[in-house]
This record gives structure tokens, C-alpha cells and sequence, in this order.
């Protein structure tokens, strides 16, 4: 089993891990009052270094957790997206063949890896049998073209400041596009 130390180590010599995983360490000045922080990054970390060894996947997984809690599904699917990052089939059915929550973990692995891959990526025969797909390919749409969700009862100012609970405020209209 890995301890963090040696996760540590091995993210910072990794070489082939996109330069968005090597800044994970920026997330907790975006929520600063979170209170499960470290669990969720050392498991985020966990996963990162998982996926790029040659383990088995339920092996890994069970290392991750079950996917009960929160931080367990996200690093889960984090695993299962960066192992497969370029086969959404093989991701997502990592992601449901273990014995914790898996119809969380293989929706959130499917939605990273939907989103890495693009429509096209995903099988026909998924799409077929998909509910709602009409409603879900607008909102897609809507979301790529600046979260105008109007039909939806959501309009531009709700995208232009969104606030948190803790008090944080998000402008998206500072973000580039």
C-alpha cells in the first residue's frame, strides 16, 4: 500500500502527468473552510499515482476506498479516468466492477471521461438507451456556449456571480474565454 510520503515523491518525478495534476496543491486556497481537504487530496493523490502503475484495477480501488463518501467516488473516478484517459468504455466499467458504490463512481467517470473524450467517444449503444438525452445534449450545449440555460429558468446573471454557502463568490465573467 502507498503512504503519502511515497506518493508524494512520485508525482513530483512523474514526467508524464499532465501539469494539471502536478497543481492539485492550489485547491485548498479555493476552499479554504473545507474540512475534509486532506483526505480528499491525499486520496486525489493516491489515485493520480494508481493509475499510472501496473496494478489491478480492483486492487487500486480498494485502496481508494469504496466510493461511499465523496472524496472516495472522486478519486475513484479520478483513477479510473486517468488509467483509461483515452477508452471511455474501459474507464467506466473500471469504475462499476467493485463492491462499493459503483453507480456513483462509473457516473462520475463517466462524466470526466465524456468531457476528456467528447460525444463521439462514447458508444452508440449507450447513447441509444440513454433517458432524457434530448434535454442532456441542450443543457451540453447550452453550458458550451456560456451556460445561457434561459430555457431552463436560468439567465445570464445567475452565471455572472455565483455565491457559496461559506461566503465565497465565484465571477465567471472574469474567467478568459
Amino acid at each position: 500500500m502507498l503512504n503519502i510520503q511515497t506518493v508524494e515523491q512520485i508525482l513530483a518525478a512523474n514526467e508524464k502527468l499532465p501539469i494539471g495534476m502536478k497543481k492539485y496543491k492550489r485547491i485548498p486556497s479555493v476552499f479554504p473552510k473545507a474540512k475534509h481537504m486532506d483526505e480528499l487530496l491525499t486520496l486525489v493523490k493516491k489515485a493520480i499515482v494508481l493509475s499510472s502503475e501496473n496494478e489491478d484495477d480492483l486492487d487500486a480501488i480498494r485502496q481508494l476506498g469504496e466510493g461511499w463518501v465523496a472524496e472516495e467516488t472522486l478519486a475513484i473516478a479520478i483513477y479510473c479516468a486517468l488509467k483509461y484517459s483515452d477508452d471511455f468504455v474501459n474507464g467506466v466499467a473500471a469504475a462499476v466492477n467493485h463492491d462499493g458504490d459503483s453507480d456513483s463512481t462509473g457516473a462520475v467517470t463517466g462524466n470526466i471521461l465524456g468531457t476528456a473524450l467528447g460525444f463521439e467517444a462514447i458508444p452508440q449503444k449507450y447513447l441509444d438507451k440513454l433517458e432524457l438525452k434530448d434535454v442532456i445534449l441542450e443543457i451540453a450545449e447550452d453550458l458550451h456556449h456560456d451556460c445561457q440555460i434561459t430555457e431552463y429558468g436560468l439567465g445570464d446573471d445567475l452565471w455572472e456571480s455565483i455565491s457559496f454557502t461559506d461566503g465565497a463568490v465565484f465571477n465567471f465573467s472574469s474567467f478568459p474565454t
